[in-house]
């Protein structure tokens, strides 16, 4: 017996989450075959097989803060920051150095919150003559 379903007639909605139950009966000890074809998607990373027009998660990330797909995005939806794709995981580079203002004499650190905080704003004293 063959059967085809249409999800898309489903009326699921892209990014939503639902659980498919199979369920197969052997009907004979021997020679049976069992087959499922899907183009379902499960890669949740931008830039990945479902998303690949997005931006990766990697090409967000900046001094103070790296971007990466999270390990397991694929195979379970991850509570999100406001701002970040879903899949990617912010890590702050905490004390990183981040010259925003290209000028020798400042001294800019990563702070906790992923900013770029000036550290020392007298770090070139200029001299008299």
């Amino acid at each position: 017996v063959e059967g085809t379903i249409d999800l898309d007639q489903l009326g699921f909605v892209q990014g939503s989450i639902h659980k498919m139950k199979i369920f197969h009966a052997e009907r004979f000890c021997c020679q049976s075959t069992f087959k499922i074809t899907t183009s379902l998607c499960f890669d949740t990373c931008p830039g990945g097989a479902c998303r690949p027009k997005e931006p990766t998660c990697e090409s967000l990330s900046n001094f103070c803060n790296q971007y990466q797909c999270v390990a397991g995005a694929r195979r379970k939806r991850l509570v999100q920051e406001d701002g970040i794709p879903e899949g990617c995981f912010k890590q702050v580079q905490v004390g990183a150095s981040c010259d925003t203002d290209n000028d020798a004499c400042t001294v800019e650190r990563c702070d906790v919150d992923g900013q770029c905080e000036l550290m020392d704003p007298d770090g070139c004293k200029k001299m008299l003559i």
